[in-house]
């Protein structure tokens, strides 16, 4: 298996924890930073892609709206929701993904 399948796999599952406990219990400084750094992890992994940075950034913005309104008391079912299909936007776009020049020079592809 090839070394950036393994870096894009850890991340995205990482990302799935991390949206796992936004649902959970949303903590706002710590998850949605944790999240910040799994998106740019792969983004920096992976060659630009419009589609790719586009549900990037749905996914983040999904989840920020879920902090901030179960922060507001509310339960969120429906942002929760919405960002769970963000986040399988965006693991489908990653399917498509290039490895980045970064990447290549890394090494981390075989």
């Amino acid at each position: 298996m090839p070394l950036m399948t393994e870096a894009l796999d850890e991340a995205i599952e990482a990302i799935e924890v991390i949206l796992g406990q936004l649902e959970r219990t949303p903590d706002s400084e710590t998850g949605l930073g944790n999240l910040r750094a799994q998106i740019l992890s792969i983004l920096w992994l992976v060659e630009r892609d419009p589609g790719i940075e586009a549900a990037a950034d749905d996914l983040f913005n999904a989840s920020a709206a879920v902090v901030r309104v179960v922060d507001d008391g509310d339960s969120g079912v429906r942002h929760k929701r919405i960002m769970n299909e963000a986040n399988m936007r965006f693991r489908e776009r990653l399917r498509s993904a290039i490895p980045s020049q970064q990447a290549l020079k890394l090494g981390l592809t075989r």
